[in-house]
Order: C-alpha cells, then sequence, then structure tokens
C-alpha cells in the first residue's frame, strides 16, 4: 500500500475487483494453488538415463499398434491424491488469499465448498475447517495424513480428534480413501459408510481391509459415486459408477457375484481388473454364466492368469471399445493359454478388426485393430484389442513360442479379413542357433498363409535381431503386395546380448544399415525369381548420416528399384 501526497492510503487495485471476479479467483487458486504440507526429509532426486544407442529414436511401430502413455482422464481423477501435497517450503496455497482484506477474507470465508476439499490436509486445524465447510462435502482422503503422520506408536492429540470428526462426519464424504497409500491402524476403517447413505460420495480408494467389512454384510451407498478403485471387494451399490479398478482382491470373488456387479453399472466407461493368484477369481471351461453387457463401456484393461481373465469373454461392449489383456501365470494352476483365447472368441471374431501388430520383445504384445481406427483424422473410434503374454507366460504347456501364440489368435479370428500385418524383429536372446532360427522362418511362413487376402507386410527391423517375416516373406510367391521396412540408420549393437557372454563383437551403423540392405535385397530377388515381383517397397523410420561414405543409399534405393514397381522413401532426419 503506497501513501498519497494528501495523506490517505491509495485503494489497493484487488480491492477494485468486482465480487463475482474475486469468486472466480479463490475458486481457480484452490484448483492450481493448493496447500501444501512440509516435507519432513529429502526424498532421492530423479535422474534421466541417456537414451541407449540400441535404442530406436522414435516407435517403429504403427501409431495404432500403442496405448496412449499415461492415465486416462477417468483414472487420473480418480487417483488424484492428497498424497501430492508435501513438499519444501510448505504454503497455505489459496487460504493466504484471505488475508489480502477484509472483502478478500470475508468472500474466502464464504466458500464452504473450498474448505471441505482440504479438511485433511490440516488435521490439527480439523474443528477449525470443519466449521467453516458449513456442512457442505468433505474430503476424506486421508494418504497426506497416514504418510506424514504414520507410523507412529503415540499419537497426538489432535490426531486422534482429526479422526473422530472424521468418522462423526463420514456421510458428508466427497472423496474417501481407506488404507490406500498407508495403514491407519485402528483409527479409520469403512465400517461407518457400510448400511449408511453416502449421497455426495464422488471418489472411492479402498486397499487392504483390517476390518470386519466384509462380515458386516452390508452395503455402501453410494447414488453419486463416478470413480472407484478397490483393493479389497465390498458390496456397493453406485448406479453412476464410470470407473471401477479391482486388484490384488485379497478375497475369493465368484464370477457371478463380480457380473452382478457390473451389471449394476449401466454407466461404467472405463474398467481395470487385475488378480495374481487364480483362486480369486476363476472361470472354468466348462461353465457357462450369461453375458454381461456394459452399452457405455470405453475401455477396458484386464490382467492376470488365464482362469481369471476368462471372465472377459462374458463382457458384450461396443463394437468401438478398447480392449487390452496381459496374461501372466505367476502361480501354478492358472489355467492354459488357449482354453482362454476360445473363451476370447466373442471379441477376436470382430469383424472390423483387419490389422495386426506383432511384438515379440520380451512380453508378447498382439494388438488387433480396424482399418478405420488408423486414420488420422477424427473419424468414429473403433475397437483396438491388445493381448500381451507375459514372457514368464511363453512357457505354456499348451504352447509352442511366440510366433505359435499370434498362429493361434489368428485361427480364432476371422482372418478373411485382415489385410496388414506389422511385426518387430526378435529380442538379442532369441536369435539361437540356425536351428531356432529356421523354427522361427517356418512359424512365420504358416502365419502368412493363414492371412490370405493380406497386402502389406510392414516390419521393423534392428541390428542383431533376427525378422523371421523377412525371410518367410521370399518363400511365399501368392502373398503380399507391399513390403514396408521401418528402421533407424543411427543404431549399433553388440552381435552378442550378453555382457559376460565372452568376446563381444560391435557392429557399428554402417554395418547394420548394410545388413538390413543386403537381407531386404535378398527378399526382393527371392520374389522376383519365382515370377511374383512385390508391387511396392515403402521405407519408414530414420536415416543416419547421409555423409558416411560405408553407408551407399542411393544405389541401394535403386537396386531395389529394379525388383519393384515402385520405391516410395518416407524416411526422415531428426
Amino acid at each position: 500500500m503506497t501513501a498519497r501526497l494528501d495523506g490517505r492510503p491509495e485503494q489497493l487495485v484487488t480491492r477494485r475487483l468486482p465480487t463475482d471476479v474475486i469468486y472466480e479467483f479463490f475458486s481457480a487458486a484452490a484448483a492450481i494453488d493448493p496447500p501444501i504440507r512440509n516435507k519432513h526429509f529429502s526424498g532421492s532426486s530423479r535422474t534421466t538415463s541417456p537414451r541407449r544407442s540400441n535404442t530406436p529414436r522414435e516407435c517403429l511401430g504403427p501409431d495404432w499398434s500403442r496405448l496412449p502413455s499415461g492415465p486416462s482422464e477417468h483414472e487420473e481423477y480418480a487417483t488424484l491424491s492428497t498424497y501430492r501435497l508435501w513438499d519444501v517450503p510448505p504454503t497455505l496455497g489459496w487460504i493466504r488469499y484471505t488475508h489480502v482484506c477484509k472483502e478478500w477474507r470475508n468472500i474466502g470465508l464464504s466458500m464452504p465448498g473450498l474448505w471441505g476439499d482440504i479438511f485433511p490436509i490440516f488435521p490439527f486445524a480439523a474443528e477449525t475447517v470443519l466449521a467453516r465447510s458449513r456442512e457442505q462435502p468433505l474430503s476424506m482422503d486421508m494418504d497426506l495424513v497416514g504418510f506424514i503422520e504414520y507410523p507412529r506408536i503415540l499419537r497426538p492429540d489432535h490426531i486422534r480428534t482429526f479422526f473422530d470428526l472424521a468418522q462423526q462426519n463420514i456421510q458428508r464424504a466427497r472423496v474417501l480413501t481407506v488404507n490406500h497409500r498407508h495403514d491407519h491402524f485402528t483409527d479409520w476403517d469403512i465400517t461407518p459408510a457400510l448400511g449408511a447413505q453416502l449421497p455426495f460420495l464422488e471418489v472411492l480408494r479402498f486397499s487392504r481391509d483390517r476390518t470386519s467389512a466384509r462380515a458386516s454384510g452390508l452395503t455402501l451407498s453410494a447414488p453419486a459415486l463416478t470413480h472407484a478403485i478397490l483393493g479389497t471387494f465390498i458390496p456397493f451399490s453406485a448406479p453412476s459408477l464410470r470407473f471401477l479398478q479391482l486388484y490384488d482382491l485379497s478375497i475369493k470373488l465368484q464370477p457371478d457375484v463380480l457380473a452382478d456387479v457390473l451389471r449394476a453399472t449401466p454407466l461404467l466407461e472405463e474398467l481395470k481388473l487385475g488378480w495374481v493368484i487364480p483362486e480369486r477369481l476363476s472361470v472354468a471351461p466348462n461353465e457357462a454364466y450369461p453375458p454381461v453387457h456394459l452399452p457405455r463401456l470405453v475401455a477396458a484393461h484386464f490382467e492376470g492368469p488365464p482362469l481369471s481373465l476368462a471372465f472377459a469373454g462374458l463382457l458384450r461392449i461396443p463394437l468401438d471399445a478398447e480392449l487390452k489383456l496381459r496374461i501372466t501365470k505367476e502361480h501354478v494352476g492358472g489355467g492354459a493359454i488357449l482354453p482362454l483365447l476360445d473363451a476370447l472368441a466373442p471379441h477376436l471374431q470382430n469383424p472390423s478388426i483387419d490389422r495386426i501388430s506383432f511384438d515379440p520383445d520380451y512380453d508378447v504384445e498382439v494388438c488387433l485393430a480396424s482399418s478405420s481406427s488408423t486414420a488420422s483424422t477424427d473419424m468414429e473410434r473403433t475397437r483396438r484389442f491388445f493381448i500381451k503374454l507375459s514372457h514368464r507366460s511363453t512357457y505354456d504347456s499348451t504352447l509352442r513360442g511366440p510366433l505359435h501364440f499370434l498362429s493361434q489368435i489368428i485361427r480364432r479370428m476371422e482372418a478373411g479379413n485382415v489385410t496388414f500385418l506389422h511385426a518387430h524383429p526378435f529380442a538379442e536372446g532369441r536369435r539361437g542357433s540356425q536351428t531356432d532360427l529356421a523354427y522361427y522362418v517356418s512359424q512365420a511362413e504358416r502365419v502368412l498363409q493363414q492371412l490370405t487376402v493380406m497386402t502389406t507386410l510392414s516390419l521393423a527391423w534392428l541390428p542383431v535381431r533376427h525378422q523371421p517375416f523377412l525371410s518367410a516373406l521370399g518363400a511365399n510367391k501368392d502373398l503380399v503386395e507391399t513390403l514396408v521396412v521401418r528402421s533407424d540408420d543411427m543404431l549399433i549393437a553388440y552381435d552378442s546380448p550378453h555382457p559376460m557372454s565372452g568376446s563381444r563383437t560391435l557392429v557399428t551403423a554402417a554395418e547394420s544399415v548394410q545388413t538390413r540392405w543386403k537381407e531386404v535385397v535378398d527378399t526382393l530377388e527371392r520374389r522376383a525369381s519365382v515370377g511374383s515381383p512385390l508391387k511396392r517397397l515403402i521405407l519408414g523410420g530414420l536415416l543416419g548420416d547421409a555423409t558416411d561414405p560405408d553407408v551407399k543409399q542411393a544405389a541401394m534405393v535403386s537396386l531395389a528399384s529394379d525388383l519393384v514397381d515402385e520405391v516410395i522413401d518416407e524416411r526422415r532426419c531428426l
């Protein structure tokens, strides 16, 4: 505040703002400037590892073959936690604006919803914050309280008072977390919420169950609940639910019980289910259950052993929904993989699927998609179905390697609709002996023979890795019109992936490019020699140093042009 020449104080600029503008300012400040509790210790600093020289500078597969990075909008909202609100230095956040002047203080104190949202951040001022919330919904997200105040043998009086107030007002909860990122021992459990009406509850996160919640036989009733993350199952009624995540369930859950829960959530848009031990959810191949219709589902992600994932076969979801399954076999008795593929037949036989992506690197991943889902324009969404097989699961007795897994998926599809296949190379550790490589090529040939109408084969090429489809293509004279080769000219690699394997030879970038061109040209020549030349060769990926005298790119492109009708070079420099 400055002084005028006549001695009267100059009016603060902030006091000239209209009241409605100040209200909007407080609302915005509460979202972008929340209070921060003190960070009592310094965590380890993050470091960014440099990119390995044998790692491509960008993905060498189609965009549609990859899931978006980061959480979805629903998941981000469901996991937004007070746990993030601790740092150095601590701040009052938007609360400090109530000290600008009397008018601003009155406005800040007249917004009870803002005070309800910070109830769990300042447990030592719980009574004051509770009074200022004026019966409005409360955040009971206890992640921050548990992280900062626990573990303690003797908890301070203000902590006991805080949890007592929270239990007494649990029906006002808008966000409710119980044992999510920590244990509260006996101070905080979900039992008071069971059998009660929770009209304001929107977000529920409930993990390890140390209470008698399951034995109570009561149901959590939350008509406004939209997002729930449950690490243990409790009966609930939530007709407005949009996002549901069930993971590492600590109790056995019957398939019909889970099916009934999902049928009672007709607005569900995203579903995530994850199990480790198959006995906790098991759908035997000979058991029949009615289908579960989820008409508004956008995405479903399942992870677990085959007997648990067979539950996905009961779902009837929109044709444009995204489905992802990760098959794990960490425990004996999880079931075989091929019967699981039979259970997934309703999804595999989607007639719109006409594209396949195959990546056998460590975990084996297969992506099934339709061509309209690969367009760059904002078209109507169409199905993408991801099936990931954990590396341990490849030892399943019913499988004979990653390519056999791909072949079994195709066998259960409408293979006559597939016109495009993209394949990544095998990892270094799978190069093996010449006998092994020949076996991979024979399996790749079998896959190509299943795709009788395929017109385009897209391949990622990496140094010292095995790409069996490139060899298999030369032996199939009646298949494929277009070959796409995606690569990165700047990659180097050792001829052995194991540092302790003795002497290793470094394969330079120039040597890798020469090897790639030799393999590509050999394939083109083999096709031409049997009277079935390819119509088109498309080069994708990233170019290297064009001045390298050992890499005669132009000459190789010219040689390839003599063997196909057209060469399209779409490579670019970064």
